[in-house]
């Protein structure tokens, strides 16, 4: 278990790369959206395994083809995070997050989903090592 000061710390730290990661999605800020995620990261969109995308590049190219194909514009809200370390280095983050915008063809899209994260400490550093998205709302309208 961690010393209390040191899990405060690594709280506010996990918090702060959470939204590093909304602003940077929303801001259209590769530099800062990829500083939230280790090398090694996985990031699987629809909770099953078999769809993970692995590794800078690939969650580098699922962004641009996120922005480019899906969202002209977003802001995503984070909420009932909740926090439980596995050890000193290792934390397990669950959170509701709400994202609403509008893609390419004017069309309002909202979607809520239950962000399912694990963050490791690298050299005093959190960043993702893994996120799950299990999407439970979807909705857009008619132009």
């Amino acid at each position: 278990m961690l010393p209390e000061l040191r899990a405060l710390s690594a709280r506010a730290s996990i918090a702060n790369v959470m939204a590093d990661y909304c602003h940077a999605f929303d801001g259209r800020d590769l530099s800062r959206f990829m500083s939230v995620w280790w090398e090694d990261a996985c990031w699987n969109l629809t909770g099953a395994p078999a769809n993970s995308i692995v590794g800078h590049q690939q969650i580098e190219d699922t962004y641009y083809n996120a922005i480019r194909g899906t969202w002209k514009s977003s802001s995503h809200a984070t909420c009932n995070m909740h926090i439980r370390f596995e050890a000193d280095d290792v934390a397990h983050v669950e959170s509701t997050i709400l994202v609403v915008g509008f893609d390419y063809t004017g069309k309002f899209k909202a979607i809520g989903a239950i962000y399912r994260d694990q963050f490791v400490e690298r050299s005093g550093i959190w960043k993702l090592v893994r996120r799950d998205v299990v999407r439970n709302v979807q909705f857009e309208t008619d132009k």
